[in-house]
């Protein structure tokens, strides 16, 4: 799907401690909530697609937003117009699953694990199992429900806006909506704070020692160095800090990949380790782990572009 061209790894400034408090999408949100709800609890989940695609809206032929324009720089042959307006309705679903799991009886995630035995084999190294999460629609309560399931007891490294909202108002109000119900099917959630990101890493190290599995996702909010990884003819910024953990600490690097099926079903992919020789200096080992990233993630875009939420992070070529 795309030809083998160099990552490159670059330093940046970290974004300001500083939250701005609210934004016009957090006002839009807010007023929808008590809707969603009422979707999530008393709506048929088999009708919920097409609630979703009503509130996603009309596709915008000619529409240019950060998504289409990702998806131009890519030069892959999709759908432009029909992926935004998808993503908008898997996104809708998503908040659902979410609400529905505050109900007595929850949100039944039915999903398949490719590659489990990939993870148990890896477990078994005793050395602990680091799970590089690609950014997909469903990697928040379907995966973690699905590995919790399967017995997959996982600490997940987050920050505090992930979730609905970057905004002071998000982060206090809306984003615990999510993590609230994330952390029933996490041993424990690792939060990474700005300006003292040293106190997560090091808790990685001793989890990670003590045998354990920690997921990072893979984007590019935190950290200090970004590599740029081929996506078509794009880039995506992807920071480098779970790479960097595997060749410090030996442990296995296993991409993840989520996609939801026609039928409503999960299927969750655990991929190939990625390259990451102990034996060669960081920077050639991150650099190793990140092209082999590339090829796995590169697949299955094309496999389910509709639910990849990085299309508008992507970039030109260097």
């Amino acid at each position: 799907m795309t030809e083998r061209r160099p990552v490159t790894i670059v330093r940046r400034l970290l974004p300001p401690l500083d939250r701005p408090r609210v934004s016009v999408e957090d006002v839009k949100l807010t007023a929808l909530l008590p809707l969603l709800f009422a979707v999530s609890w008393l709506v048929p989940e088999r009708h919920w697609q097409r609630v979703c695609e009503f509130l996603a809206g009309p596709p915008r032929e000619g529409s240019a937003d950060a998504v289409t324009r990702g998806i131009e720089l890519s030069g892959l042959t999709v759908p432009m117009e029909m992926i935004s307006h998808s993503l908008k309705t898997h996104r809708f679903l998503s908040y659902l699953q979410y609400l529905r799991d505050y109900r007595p009886a929850g949100w039944r995630c039915n999903a398949v694990i490719d590659g489990a035995d990939t993870l148990r084999k890896a477990q078994s190294r005793n050395n602990g199992v680091i799970l590089w999460i690609a950014h997909f629609v469903y990697n928040g309560l379907p995966l973690k429900k699905a590995l919790s399931e399967a017995d997959f007891p996982v600490f997940h490294m987050s920050r505090p806006e992930h979730g609905f909202s970057t905004t002071a108002y998000g982060v206090a109000v809306l984003n615990p909506l999510r993590s609230r119900i994330e952390e029933r099917y996490l041993a424990r959630r690792i939060m990474i704070k700005r300006g003292a990101e040293h106190v997560a890493l090091r808790e990685a190290h001793r989890l990670l020692g003590d045998g354990n599995i920690v997921s990072i996702t893979a984007g590019h909010w935190e950290g200090r160095q970004v590599a740029r990884v081929p996506v078509g003819t794009a880039t995506l910024p992807v920071s480098t800090g779970a790479p960097s953990l595997a060749h410090a600490t030996g442990a296995p690097l296993l991409p993840v990949f989520i996609r939801r099926e026609g039928d409503g079903s999960f299927r969750l992919r655990i991929g190939e380790a990625l390259a990451c020789d102990t034996s060669l200096p960081r920077g050639d080992a991150v650099a190793a782990a990140m092209t082999d990233f590339s090829r796995q993630l590169n697949s299955e875009i094309a496999r389910s572009p509709d639910q990849w939420r990085g299309w508008k992070y992507l970039g030109p070529q260097s």
